[in-house]
């Protein structure tokens, strides 16, 4: 909770700045926008990723010009009943949409300047997607109710979370495993192509440095004697 409000903090101090005529820099630039804030996007293609960046940094500009409505509302009221309970939660919403959007945003950005190949490329984009469609479904409802987007182009981004998580899952374990600190280690034993990754796995484990013996102790000492025991009991 201190992080939400020390972020909230720093968005509407920053916002008050922007009505006074200030520039702002970094991270936080595209909250001048709120001065002509207006529905049109960059792009009416749900399944372009700018489109659904776009739903998102929308979403973060109505919700935090509607909390800075509210905080402004009766200033004879105490500003820390206001901040610490009346408007908590519409502020924690701000500073959430303010954070996917950024994450979101600066991941796409990144992506672009990484020298991989463009098949990763096109892979790290589609997680990039999942992660927006799965945010505007939890938190973008600012986005229906301004009119943003409309019920159908929602259900086609519920539809389109769907169809990219399908599409990824045979990907995942290769790009896990390339951001994996024991890449090294398993790369040879999860090359499934034979079918035989169990088998890869066991025998990777049992003669592992680690293990200085084929069979791990634990085997021997229990797993060896129960399975005799149910053995003779079979046999009863």
């Amino acid at each position: 909770m201190v992080m939400y409000q020390q972020t909230g903090k720093t968005i509407f101090k920053l916002l008050k700045k922007i009505e006074n005529g200030e520039k702002i820099f970094g991270t936080f630039e595209y909250l001048e926008e709120i001065k002509n804030l207006n529905n049109e996007l960059k792009s009416d293609d749900v399944f372009n990723i700018n489109f659904l960046t776009d739903v998102i940094k929308r979403s973060a500009l109505y919700q935090i010009l509607y909390t800075n409505e509210l905080l402004s509302k009766d200033p004879t009221e105490k500003w820390s009943d206001k901040w610490n309970k009346k408007y908590q939660a519409e502020i924690v919403k701000s500073v959430k949409l303010h954070a996917i959007f950024t994450t979101a945003s600066i991941f796409c950005q990144e992506v672009e300047l990484l020298k991989v190949s463009q098949v990763l490329k096109k892979k790290l984009v589609i997680l990039c997607k999942i992660y927006a469609c799965n945010n505007i479904l939890k938190y973008c409802d600012g986005a229906l109710l301004h009119g943003v987007v409309s019920g159908v182009q929602l259900l086609q981004v519920k539809d389109l979370q769907e169809e990219l998580a399908s599409a990824i899952k045979p990907d995942m374990r290769l790009l896990t495993e390339s951001s994996s600190a024991t890449s090294k280690i398993i790369h040879s034993v999860v090359n499934d192509k034979e079918n035989k990754l169990y088998s890869r796995l066991y025998s990777a484990a049992a003669h592992s440095r680690l293990n200085h013996e084929p069979v791990l102790a634990a085997v021997r000492e229990s797993v060896k004697p129960l399975s005799l025991k149910l053995q003779m009991i079979a046999k009863i």
